[in-house]
């Protein structure tokens, strides 16, 4: 499904695995683990890692299912995008690149914005049990998963925590994240919100609520950074678990 094709080509996978090997950079680079489980048990793993110059950012990240889910499916995730990062924090993506390799079908998503707003867009799925999208050329205001992973994972101060919002297009659909209220224990706050995700593949557009729950620890710089994520998915009970990459490789 290519509802515009760009004379420019959005990264390619080498692009995105030459950023994930080590070099030379005067960037800031971050670095986490997140454990994906189901039940406790895990089922896959996703290595995120962006790099901060200024106002800009690149992030990217790859992924794989692990454990007994492998024995239905195995798959594999690659992603990149990158952009511009506002004085109020927020993020404005300029492209975005998502591709997921599920058996032996490779799906490809390419994103492409100007000043916020989605101009390009091209949808290739080999696997015929996916949802077709629909077309988003013109929808503003919106970041792709890539970058709200970073959103996410930046470390904020008290006053930032559990405030804003973002809406996040994934080629397929829109979600919208909201908080509702947070809890304060001791080093920690639990931010409890919604993840509010619109279908517009079909005629009339369906809506979905799912609750979630964040939550941030603080750091020894008196900052709060995100340990985990809860909500419960078509699949139960979902936990996204995340570590800095050198406290949990050691």
């Amino acid at each position: 499904m290519n509802y515009q094709i760009s004379k420019r080509k959005i990264l390619t996978i080498t692009a995105l695995l030459s950023f994930l090997s080590a070099g030379q950079t005067v960037a800031v680079q971050t670095e986490k683990l997140l454990d994906v489980q189901i039940f406790g048990f895990n089922v896959a793993d996703l290595h995120l890692r962006w790099e901060t110059d200024k106002n800009r950012y690149r992030v990217s990240s790859f992924g794989r299912s692990k454990g007994l889910i492998n024995l239905f499916h195995k798959t594999q995730l690659f992603s990149y995008a990158e952009g511009e990062i506002m004085a109020d924090g927020r993020l404005y993506p300029s492209l975005a690149k998502m591709s997921w390799i599920s058996g032996k079908k490779t799906n490809e998503i390419n994103i492409g914005y100007a000043k916020n707003i989605i101009e390009e867009f091209s949808l290739t799925l080999e696997d015929k049990k996916t949802k077709k999208g629909f077309n988003p050329l013109g929808i503003s205001d919106t970041v792709d998963p890539v970058s709200s992973l970073k959103w996410f994972m930046i470390d904020k101060d008290e006053k930032q925590i559990c405030k804003g919002g973002i809406k996040i297009f994934d080629g397929i659909r829109l979600v919208t994240v909201s908080f509702n209220n947070l809890k304060k224990k001791q080093a920690q706050i639990v931010c409890n919100g919604i993840f509010l995700a619109e279908d517009r593949s079909k005629a009339n557009t369906k809506q979905k609520r799912i609750k979630f729950q964040a939550t941030y620890y603080q750091t020894a710089s008196r900052t709060y950074s995100i340990s985990s994520v809860t909500y419960i998915s078509f699949l139960g009970k979902t936990t996204i678990k995340i570590y800095d990459k050198n406290s949990k490789l050691n």
